[in-house]
């Protein structure tokens, strides 16, 4: 039972060693600042990461990472029954046409 405790107060003093920098919003830790410093985006309205397609705003680089590939997987190709030419979506076809 004392091993147990031992045990325990050693995880605990670990995670305060590596989960040092605590959000002063939300009470969430990070082992880096820069890991702060990307999460305190989340508690204010600055999306610096812009989709340069459709101009959504994200608070993370990795949430834009995870959008773009949307766009991507996204793409229908439309062929033009004339000139067989594609096109991304109905709207940019029918101006073609």
């Amino acid at each position: 039972m004392v091993d147990n405790h031992i045990e325990n107060s050693d995880s605990e003093l670990e995670n305060q060693i590596y989960l040092r920098y605590s959000c002063s919003q939300c009470g969430k830790s990070f082992t880096t600042l820069s890991g702060l410093k990307q999460h305190m985006h989340i508690h204010s309205s600055i999306k610096p990461f812009q989709c340069e397609v459709c101009l959504k705003s994200y608070t993370q680089f990795s949430n834009l990472c995870r959008h773009k590939r949307m766009h991507v997987d996204c793409q229908t190709k439309v062929k033009c029954k004339f000139c067989e030419q594609n096109f991304s979506n109905s709207t940019t076809l029918n101006k073609h046409q």
